[in-house]
């Protein structure tokens, strides 16, 4: 699914963008999937938990967050998924933090040495913002209507949603 997450602006890390506040001002790694940004208000984060304060609510999931020193963080990188491996990468292009799903001991340790701090957000966290953004835009390019269902999700939302779209089908088949 890397075309999901590169797209440049429906992708996962084009949306991850978005729901955080940031403007890519560049791209890094293999296949230029990894995005650089900086927030679209010019300031800092005071701190890498002050980033991870700042990215936690609109995931709804606490990063575990790696990092050693309490500094200002300007050049944000992230690539969504299991894009731990890209942390060499985002280091070489400069950044201060870089944010994925998931991170391995190796990328702690390097963390600790090169002073870059290191955000593991959760795979699936950051990953379920491009689907939608494809769907809402192809919806309205076909004048369809549309509806992502998250996991987890509850069963009485899940059984509303099948609902509705037997209650559709059986529409659709009385007009026949």
């Amino acid at each position: 699914h890397l075309p999901l997450d590169a797209h440049p602006e429906l992708g996962n890390n084009a949306q991850l963008a978005k729901l955080w506040g940031l403007d890519v001002v560049g791209r890094f790694g293999d296949q230029n999937l990894g995005l650089m940004g900086q927030r679209k208000d010019g300031q800092t984060f005071a701190s890498a938990q002050a980033l991870a304060e700042a990215i936690a609510k609109p995931l709804g999931r606490i990063p575990t967050v790696v990092s050693e020193q309490a500094k200002p963080l300007q050049k944000i990188a992230w690539c969504s998924g299991g894009a731990q491996s890209y942390f060499e990468d985002a280091i070489a292009a400069g950044a201060d933090a870089f944010i994925t799903g998931e991170i391995s001991e190796p990328q702690a340790h390097l963390a600790q040495e090169t002073g870059v701090a290191f955000l593991a957000c959760g795979h699936h966290a950051t990953e379920r913002y491009g689907a939608p953004a494809v769907a809402a835009h192809v919806a309205q390019m076909l004048g369809l209507t549309h509806q992502f269902i998250d996991k987890p999700c509850d069963g009485p939302t899940l059984r509303r949603a099948i609902e509705r779209v037997f209650a559709l089908q059986d529409l659709l088949a009385s007009r026949d």
